[in-house]
Parts: structure tokens; sequence; C-alpha cells
């Protein structure tokens, strides 16, 4: 599912776009995640926003959606990622054949 997350903001007299709903990079893979996220925002409404003062095109309308754990796949990799780094080194200090230095 696809659809359009912008929307604009104005700080004093300027005007800002903002593309983000919160904090999550958002997976809209499955369309009832998708309706379940976007169903509480309804396009031409007015509703508060959370931005940076630095840079007002940073912002977000939910800022309490804390980001995700990490899930067990990136713990995962990680994990195979270190064992392979690992013997990777260890291989550098193993001769190739008898009498190598």
């Amino acid at each position: 599912m696809s659809g359009n997350t912008g929307g604009a903001l104005k700080v004093g007299d300027q005007q800002y776009r903002g593309s983000r709903i919160n904090f999550n990079i958002l997976d809209f893979t499955f369309e009832n995640h998708a309706r379940q996220v976007i169903e509480k925002y309804v396009v031409g409404a007015s509703l508060p926003v959370a931005y940076d003062p630095a840079d007002p095109n940073l912002s977000v309308l939910d800022r309490d959606t804390k980001p995700r754990a990490v899930n067990l796949s990136t713990i995962v990799f990680f994990a195979l990622a270190v064992v392979i780094g690992a013997a990777g080194v260890i291989l550098l200090f193993i001769p190739l054949s008898p009498g190598d230095d």
C-alpha cells in the first residue's frame, strides 16, 4: 500500500513540509497495518505537530510513539558478523602450511 503522509506546517509566517508520522520507519507492506496508523489523520485537518525549532522541516505528528526496539533478526545478523570477523582475524595468524611464518 502506498500513500502520502506529507503535510504542511506553518511556523510564524514561514511554511514548511513534513513527511513523518512518528520517529519509526513505517512499513506499509500490509494494508491493515497502514490503515491502523493513518486512520487518525484526516486529510485537511489541523493537528498538533512536534518539530525541531532549528529546522522545522524535521517534524512529526506523533512524538509519543517510541522507536522500535532492536528485533531478533538484527541481533542474529550482528552476532554472525562478529563471529565471521573474529574467524577472519584468527585465520590471519594461522600459517597456511607447515613451516610458513
